[in-house]
C-alpha cells in the first residue's frame, strides 16, 4: 500500500524517534552533553497538522549552542526500580 507523511521536515532533518503519550505523562530528554531536561507531555507544542514543520526543541527546552536532544522516554513506561543509564561515545557512564 501506499505510505502517508506523518511529519514535513526541512531538507536535512529527519524523524528519529516517535512516540505514543498521554498529556500529563511525563518525558525525559537526553541531550548530547550529557543532561537530561523533564517536561510533561502538554508543555510540548502541538504540531497541529501533518504538513505543519512543528517547533524546534531549542525553542522548548534551554539548549546550549551546539547542543541537541539525542533521545527521549515516557517516564511513565519505566518501572520503579529500574535504574536508567547512559553511556558517552567514549564509554563514560551515568547512572
Amino acid at each position: 500500500g501506499a505510505g502517508v507523511i506523518g511529519m514535513k521536515t526541512k531538507e536535512d532533518d529527519y524523524v528519529t524517534q516517535i512516540m505514543h503519550v498521554r498529556t500529563h505523562n511525563t518525558l525525559l530528554f537526553f541531550t548530547s552533553t550529557g543532561r537530561t531536561y523533564r517536561l510533561k507531555a502538554y508543555e510540548v507544542p502541538e504540531a497541529g497538522s501533518r504538513n505543519s514543520r512543528g517547533t524546534a526543541m531549542v525553542n522548548v527546552l534551554p539548549l546550549a549552542v551546539g547542543e541537541s536532544v539525542t533521545t527521549m522516554i515516557d517516564l511513565e513506561r519505566v518501572q520503579e526500580d529500574v535504574n536508567l543509564f547512559m553511556v558517552t561515545e567514549f564509554g563514560v557512564v551515568k547512572r
